[in-house]
């Protein structure tokens, strides 16, 4: 009992000895730079593993002027430099811009417009900050345009302490950048730390001019980035202070402590070194990255949508200005960086709490109590060892208490309590109990012979594993000639398979080549093409190119080279051989996809109007322009544009197209100002006309073909594709409302046997035909209707044709609409009328049946089609002639004006339909 109590007497001495030498310790400055290293090994380990509570990711961009590429190609910024970034970061929608750079002097007029126009611009000012208030500047010693600026941003508070930093003499910003930004703060730091060794581990967020509080720039960031007045702001000297009822981007809405020392000042929570290229809190950029994109679409685009409502802190990072500082994380950190961990520390919500030193001391006298307590009959080397433990014990403590809450503790001063406690310890057993010590030393000799003789019986073990490898290896290699063995006979039978396939091909054209000479043809001869032969049609067919010919394959994968070009395109053809499908192909296979293509069909425009359509016009440019309109190539920006039947365009408006094409700018029409409109489009033309013809007669620029044709399609007629034909039927039957129906082999010799002077389209036109006469599920020979081109009489003379045109209810009519699938050049083949004459009806009646469903359009098209996808076709349609009619009645203020305008614009429509159209003037004029 007496030798515990001793034991017990023994430590008590030792733990006062340890505190009287710790507490010594705080008063040596090499032992306080020291612990200040701790916390900056703390927070290289640690910074970047604790929580992100606020999830403020990546929101920070940093834009930095930098050695490698800004000074090289555009030198040092100059201020006309920075008002053109400026703009660029305005018209990429940033939310908030800090310009960490302190202008002095005269500044030129752009950059002050630059700032006053973004509205959003942060310019920073900095003092020499200190400690005595008798040596601080007062507001009088600033010059008078400063102190009524400055006095915008101070902060009401009742009472100041006076333990926190006072402004001195400074750098202080030009006074008319200053009226243009949105903000201005501090950028001064003052913290002791900063004054003796030069590493930046706070941040004073607030600072004291002549009696008022000043914030600094990352302060006022945040409060405007979390929609929080500078007026709402609280502050608890030597607490906090709390920004009430910030809202975060992803809604929610609470109050931000911020945890700040007697001094104002917060500490800065370092994630990364700067020099790494991946960072979790914001998006590093070059200034000169930015600044000049490379003049690429699609940079500018990714610049926009990366940048958009972030906040972008601009600064240096170059050698120039050598704006690099020690920090704990890195010895060279730009400023820029340093602010940008600033502002991260408070919107992340990733603070650093400053821990008084006492409770460091607390915690080393209960862990020493502990071990002392546990080890009073251990000799000096347990206790010591014991010591030893609770140092990675309280490490492991802190580290955790360090990334769950961000509380920092004083860790140099635990560890030494602990060390020295361990050694005074192991110093007594060393000089008290020599015995004992030899006496482990025997043990440890004894331990190196145990562990001998153990390596020994492991080296057999490892000479036993080497031949069991040996073993295997042998067994692997014979698994490998097996494989081999088996590899070979697998490529013998793909020979084999590959022959077989040739012989079956061979025969397969020897089979076309008699099928050609008789007067039935064999049927769906490629039932089963080709793996890469069907996998090109199946990507033809996603494009609606429904082919199996060879030639049309070819021109389709010309199509997809051409696709990746910016060149314009001409597709030549006859009517009906899929131009536009091909030209939307192109479009869609290229860059600039993501745009909607841009269809201008030349003869469905009067030539009067057609310009005016393709450039724009500007108010009062001919009667009736009474506003300014964008042109469809202007529309079509980025874009590409069809010119479909280019071969119908007025000779003098061709070389309009010319100069698009050559210098990539459009004129309005009665445009007045010289300065043309840059477009950015890709052109692809087409014409069923022979464009040789129409230049040896005048009627078609040769320049302008030339032009055209850098790439050239020329698409195959139907006629010259025989495989095409019942391919392209029963697809048709398909895609059809009664698509169960089949041909059967007469019909498709009726089919195959026929020249199609009209193509596709001529061939879908019959095909829905027959869908609709034949009553069964078989399509027989007497069910196809081909045009008497063909020399077969169709089952309608032409004077029936007329009768049924003429005298047909709506409802009769709309019915052949739907078995043509509402395509109007189908509908007036099949009914031998203008296409005008039966488009101009089709319009009425769907003017009709929008009254009759109070101008509901997808109601209207639902109720002319029951085919899902029909109505989607007539959904678009409807738009489209709703939509012509409201545009020009919005040109008038009156339904006089409207109506004689509407009368003479659609003056073909039947007489009948006018009444709708009057009803539509008289609500649009309402609404308006």
């Amino acid at each position: 009992m007496e030798n515990k109590i001793s034991g017990i007497n023994t430590r008590f001495y030792i733990l006062f000895l340890c505190l009287l030498l710790v507490f010594i310790g705080i008063f040596i400055p090499p032992i306080q730079s020291l612990n200040n290293k701790l916390y900056d090994l703390k927070l290289k380990i640690c910074g970047n593993l604790r929580s992100d509570p606020f999830k403020i990711k990546k929101q920070i961009v940093t834009i930095s002027v930098d050695d490698v590429k800004t000074i090289p190609q555009i030198g040092y910024p100059t201020p006309d430099l920075h008002a053109k970034m400026i703009n660029k970061l305005k018209s990429y929608g940033v939310k908030e811009i800090f310009y960490d750079f302190i202008l002095r002097g005269d500044i030129p007029l752009s950059l002050i417009n630059a700032t006053n126009e973004a509205g959003n611009v942060y310019w920073p000012v900095s003092f020499n900050l200190v400690k005595n208030k008798n040596e601080a500047f007062t507001l009088d010693k600033y010059p008078l345009p400063f102190i009524e600026i400055i006095k915008k941003n101070f902060l009401t508070i009742n009472s100041i302490p006076e333990s926190f930093w006072f402004s001195g003499n400074g750098s202080l910003l030009n006074d008319d950048l200053a009226k243009a930004a949105k903000g201005i703060g501090h950028i001064s730091t003052g913290n002791e730390e900063n004054e003796k060794n030069d590493v930046f581990r706070k941040a004073a967020l607030l600072i004291d001019i002549d009696g008022n509080l000043f914030p600094s720039v990352n302060l006022l960031l945040a409060c405007d980035y979390l929609q929080v007045p500078k007026d709402k702001i609280i502050v608890k000297p030597g607490h906090s202070i709390i920004l009430p009822e910030a809202k975060y981007p992803d809604g929610k809405i609470m109050d931000l402590v911020i945890p700040i020392n007697d001094k104002g000042e917060m500490w800065i929570n370092y994630i990364k070194p700067w020099n790494v290229n991946e960072h979790d809190y914001l998006e590093p950029f070059w200034y000169v990255t930015v600044l000049n994109p490379e003049g690429k679409p699609e940079r500018e685009k990714e610049l926009s949508e990366r940048l958009k409502d972030k906040i972008c802190l601009v600064g240096n990072a170059s050698s120039v200005n050598k704006d690099v500082h020690n920090v704990p994380i890195d010895t060279n950190y730009p400023g820029i960086g340093i602010h940008s961990h600033i502002l991260y520390t408070i919107l992340s919500g990733n603070f650093i709490r400053e821990v008084p030193i006492f409770y460091s001391f607390v915690i080393m006298i209960i862990l020493i109590s502990i071990i002392g307590l546990l080890s009073v009959r251990a000799n000096g080397i347990i206790v010591f060892l014991s010591s030893i433990i609770g140092i990675p014990i309280y490490l492991v403590l802190s580290y955790s208490l360090f990334i769950i809450s961000g509380i920092s503790l004083a860790d140099l001063y635990p560890l030494m309590g602990l060390f020295i406690f361990g050694s005074v310890n192991l110093l007594g057993d060393y000089l008290i109990r020599g015995k004992e010590i030899e006496q482990l030393m025997q043990n440890l000799k004894n331990i190196n012979n145990d562990l001998f003789r153990k390596k020994e019986i492991l080296e057999d073990m490892q000479d036993k594993l080497l031949d069991y490898e040996a073993y295997i290896n042998e067994e692997k290699k014979d698994f490998q000639n097996k494989v081999k063995q088996l590899e070979d006979s697998i490529k013998t039978d793909k020979n084999n398979i590959n022959k077989l396939e040739k012989e079956r091909n061979d025969l397969l054209e020897k089979i076309i080549k008699l099928s050609k000479k008789t007067t039935k043809p064999f049927i769906n001869i490629y039932e089963k093409p080709a793996k890469e032969m069907r996998k090109l049609i199946d990507e033809c067919r996603s494009f609606g190119i429904v082919t199996q010919n060879k030639q049309m394959l070819e021109l389709f994968q010309t199509a997809k080279k051409f696709a990746m070009s910016e060149e314009p395109v001409i597709i030549l053809g006859e009517t009906g051989t899929g131009k536009q499908l091909f030209a939307e192909a192109i479009h869609k296979m290229s860059s600039r996809s993501d745009k909607t293509m841009i269809e201008i069909n030349v003869p469905s425009v009067p030539e009067t109007l057609l310009e005016s359509e393709m450039f724009g016009h500007k108010k009062g440019a001919f009667s009736g322009a009474i506003s300014d309109k964008k042109g469809l190539f202007e529309l079509a920006d980025k874009s590409t544009v069809f010119l479909d039947e280019i071969g119908d365009m007025k000779y003098d408006l061709q070389a309009k197209i010319l100069r698009v094409l050559e210098q990539k700018t459009i004129d309005k029409v009665g445009r007045t100002d010289t300065i043309p409109i840059k477009v950015d489009i890709r052109i692809i033309a087409a014409t069923n006309k022979n464009i040789e013809d129409e230049i040896a007669n005048k009627r078609f620029r040769e320049d302008l073909y030339y032009r055209l044709k850098v790439h050239t399609i020329e698409l195959v007629p139907l006629r010259e594709r025989k495989d095409d034909i019942l391919l392209l039927a029963e697809y048709f039957v398909k895609i059809s409302n009664a698509p169960g129906k089949e041909f059967n082999d007469e019909a498709k010799i009726k089919l195959n046997s026929y020249s199609w002077p009209g193509n596709v389209r001529d061939l879908r036109s019959v095909v829905l035909n027959a869908i609709a006469l034949s009553e069964k599920a078989v399509i027989r020979e007497e069910d196809i209707c081909l045009p008497k081109t063909a020399g077969i009489e169709n089952n309608i003379s032409l004077k029936e044709h007329m009768e049924i045109f003429e005298n047909v209810e709506d409802e009769e009519f709309l019915k052949i609409m739907r078995s043509n699938n509402f395509v109007i050049e189908n509908t007036a083949s099949m009914l031998n009328q203008a296409r005008g004459t039966v488009g101009s009806r089709f319009k009425g009646i769907c003017f009709q049946k929008l009254s009759e469903n109070v101008w509901d359009i997808k109601s209207t098209a639902s109720k002319l089609t029951n085919d899902p996808e029909q109505s989607e076709l007539l959904v678009q349609r409807l738009n489209e002639y709703y939509q012509n009619v409201v545009d020009v009645i919005k040109e008038y203020q009156n339904k006089e004006s409207a109506t004689k305008e509407c009368q003479r614009r659609f003056k073909n429509l039947p007489k009948k339909y006018h009444k709708y159209i009057e009803e539509l003037i008289g609500i649009v004029l309402k609404e308006n």
